[in-house]
């Protein structure tokens, strides 16, 4: 990389690594309120010491099976715990239970700064139907290079189960069931309108005054070269981008009811989409509870 910084070293070493280190699983990268395909993703999950998955449904009725895909649109909302600090059987290895706790609680740290936000949206609605879960046992799968023939086999068998049901699902199930593609359609866009309409919401207040000791919206959109930064080109295109500004925030101010942030436990159905999938998915890339 060049180095701006330092004319004497003008070139600096630059190390690349894999992009899960800020998000290990960003299928919310692939989405829209109203997604015109689908976008499916395998995630791998970790069984505890003994192999044995925190998904219910996988250790009573299918007990066995390693494979989790949301069977209707309740399921998945629960959390997934990293118990780090479960008391294991057997000797305590050279650093002794508290030591493993302590390097325990380091790695959730880790774990959480890499995948917090991605582990939030997997709770949502729309987000948890089209996500299939392979639980890996502790001898399977990260850093087990040496798995053996049989143990990959049992691995490629789990992954083609797990893109088999995802697919299947989109492609086979009929239109009036809750969990096919046109139900996942139409839950996204249930889920995600309430979090743009906040957005629109608090646009239409925000421009109503200006901030203390600055200027409303409707006053710099009137003014071409103040404050002197991201001006426009032109007369022209100052006067379009004002134009269409008051347009869009005429029309909001119509749309009361769709424009009410449903947040008063009172008006919870004031509004069209006030009473919808919970929780709601915020405009802007983030889940929001």
């Amino acid at each position: 990389a060049v180095n701006y910084h330092d004319p004497s070293t003008p070139l600096l070493r630059s190390w690349f690594s894999d992009g899960g280190i800020t998000s290990n699983f960003p299928i919310h990268r692939f989405d829209s309120i109203l997604p015109r395909w689908p976008t499916i993703g395998i995630n791998l999950q970790s069984t505890d010491e003994t192999g044995t998955p925190q998904r219910l449904r996988l250790r009573t009725k299918e007990k066995g099976n390693f494979v989790y895909l949301t069977a209707n649109r309740s399921a998945g909302t629960l959390d997934l715990w990293n118990m780090f600090d479960r008391e294991r059987s057997g000797k305590s290895g050279r650093f002794g239970p508290d030591g493993r706790k302590l390097i325990g609680f380091l790695g959730s740290v880790f774990d959480s700064a890499q995948s917090w936000h991605d582990n939030a949206f997997l709770k949502l609605p729309s987000y948890r139907d089209r996500v299939a879960e392979i639980w890996l046992k502790p001898e399977e799968g990260g850093m087990n290079l040496n798995m053996s023939s049989e143990t990959i086999k049992s691995l490629v068998e789990r992954g083609r189960q797990a893109g088999k049901e995802a697919t299947e699902r989109f492609a086979s199930l009929d239109k009036s069931d809750a969990m096919s593609w046109e139900g996942h359609r139409w839950a996204r866009f249930r889920s995600g309108m309430p979090g743009y309409l906040e957005a629109a919401h608090e646009l239409v207040e925000a421009s109503r005054v200006g901030s203390p000791d600055c200027s409303s919206l409707h006053d710099l959109l009137s003014r071409l070269n103040v404050p002197p930064t991201y001006t426009f080109r032109n007369e022209q295109q100052r006067a379009a981008a004002e134009a269409l500004t008051e347009k869009l925030l005429a029309f909001l101010k119509e749309a009361k009811n769709a424009s009410r942030v449903c947040k008063d436990p009172a008006d919870n159905r004031s509004g069209p989409f006030c009473d919808g999938p919970n929780p709601n998915v915020e405009y802007g890339s983030r889940p929001h509870f």
